[in-house]
């Protein structure tokens, strides 16, 4: 994402790859805490994790398919982190 960030043609590319990079990098953090903490979080805790999962995805997917001018290649290289967001989402009670 942060190689489309440097060399996208418009600055909508632009600032969605960053924002989504932005976006998945800390969605990879809560992941790997959530995982590795065995306590009961809120409620509220949980929404925000599926909340930055769509979102993460949809910009993403969005500068991905508007750069690439391609809509199948981009869900196979976001997807991954859309279906790990759902697991942790639904996995987490």
């Amino acid at each position: 994402m942060l190689f489309i960030a440097a060399f996208a043609t418009t600055w909508a590319q632009r600032i969605a790859a960053l924002v989504g990079a932005i976006g998945y990098g800390l969605l990879g953090f809560m992941m790997v805490e959530r995982m590795s903490v065995d306590i009961k979080r809120k409620t509220s805790d949980k929404n925000f994790l599926m909340v930055m999962t769509l979102g993460s995805f949809l910009i993403n997917y969005y500068a991905l398919s508007s750069y690439l001018k391609n809509y199948f290649v981009p869900l196979l290289l976001v997807g991954p982190g859309l279906l790990l967001g759902l697991w942790i989402y639904f996995k987490a009670k």
